[in-house]
């Protein structure tokens, strides 16, 4: 089994490089509001999601680059054809309401075409009984007005609720896709990595607190295929917080430019101690970015690596840390990986003897290869090492 993974070093070391082993709610960015309260949607017709097992063997048939972590299927919805408007006439507000009922899978994602809720458009993702579980997601959420996307987020029955001004006709809101994720066809996610990997807050991440920070997972959207890739917030010789991010080319190599801006960026997903934990926890999401640079063609021919743009900077709170680089080719004699291995929650693996200069899928040692060959080692807490999933991923 070959995992890609893409790497670099704190200040001494960047490295790009495939490796090669044979071995083994959430926060989105949303601003304060309170969602209008509707007594009913019984009126409206609810949009009903389920599994697509057909769909799902189709595309993967297609799609043989990287294991499926789940796929998008058609769900036109949009503020004028669907769901049902509501007067609340003492706010001066107009209230729109579609209830989503999924089946057949663990969580879903929203992607929308287009996302413009206007000056004072609030959207919101409710529970059947009114609490709030996402939101609200405003103009300041995504400023482009074009393609979004919301997720992942557990698949049970929910409100999507739009408000604003009562007289407002600023706002365009369609959703086009929902995506599907973790089914019986594709258990990928939290909790589904190796037994033998080493969660990033046992002793062997000690050294690395600051530099996990910049790691993600990436809900990579290729037409309608989804996976999970691995990348890091990447600093530049400004240091100006510009919100870089490395991960490697084959990661939605095929993508869009609408695909780009629909990825899905988890960070700060991660156990709080050294044991796996019993419930999935909270990650820090962001939505959406652009292609800056990456190579092109086969991963024989090239480095396979990608820049990517957020399209949004990072917010304070979720404490983002942008890995550094340098020009200098020295081989490291030791160091630590830490990815997203299926999709699961942030694992860090180590390494302890000198990577050498390879060629992908090739033994032997080319001093002008385009990738570093390294073995894992065995830890305190375990064995780490990559999965599908760790793509993109840097070494430190």
């Amino acid at each position: 089994m070959t995992i890609p993974v893409f790497c670099f070093r704190r200040f001494t070391l960047f490295l790009l490089l495939f490796l090669f082993v044979g071995q083994s709610i959430d926060a989105q960015v949303s601003f304060e509001g309170i969602p209008i309260r509707v007594e009913s949607v019984q009126s409206a017709e609810p949009l009903k999601i389920s599994w697509d097992e057909g769909r799902f063997r189709s595309i993967s048939k297609s799609e043989s680059s990287l294991p499926l972590a789940g796929i998008t299927v058609p769900a036109m919805a949009d503020l004028v054809t669907h769901g049902k408007w509501f007067v609340d006439v003492k706010q001066r507000a107009k209230v729109w309401q579609l209830e989503l009922l999924p089946t057949g899978i663990e969580e879903f994602s929203l992607y929308f075409s287009q996302f413009d809720p206007g000056e004072m458009g609030q959207f919101f993702i409710l529970s059947t009984d009114g609490e709030l579980i996402a939101g609200a997601f405003t103009r300041q959420s995504h400023t482009h007005g074009g393609p979004f996307a919301i997720g992942p987020l557990p698949a049970k029955p929910v409100i999507l609720q739009f408000q604003t001004a009562l007289d407002a006709d600023d706002y365009a809101i369609v959703l086009n896709e929902v995506g599907l994720l973790k089914s019986v066809s594709s258990q990928q996610g939290f909790g589904t990595s190796g037994n033998c990997e080493v969660n990033v807050n046992c002793s062997e991440g000690a050294r690395w607190q600051k530099q996990k920070r910049g790691v993600a997972r990436i809900v990579v959207k290729q037409g309608s295929a989804l996976y999970y890739c691995s990348g890091s917030l990447l600093n530049n010789v400004r240091e100006d917080r510009t919100p870089y991010f490395l991960t490697a080319n084959h990661c939605g190599a095929q993508s869009s430019a609408n695909d780009y801006a629909q990825w899905l960026f988890a960070f700060n997903y991660e156990s709080e101690g050294c044991a796996r934990p019993a419930t999935e926890p909270a990650k820090n999401t962001m939505s959406g970015a652009t292609r800056v640079a990456g190579t092109s063609g086969s991963v024989n021919d090239n480095s396979d690596f990608k820049l990517l743009r957020l399209l949004q900077d990072m917010p304070e709170s979720y404490q983002p840390y942008y890995n550094g680089w340098s020009r200098s080719s020295a081989a490291a004699s030791s160091g630590v990986g830490i990815h997203h291995p299926d999709g699961d929650i942030k694992k860090i693996s180590t390494f302890n003897t000198t990577v050498a200069s390879s060629e992908y899928s090739m033994g032997g040692t080319f001093p002008n290869g385009k990738y570093w060959r390294l073995g894992w080692a065995a830890t305190e807490n375990g064995f780490g090492v990559t999965e599908g999933g760790s793509s993109g991923s840097p070494l430190f």
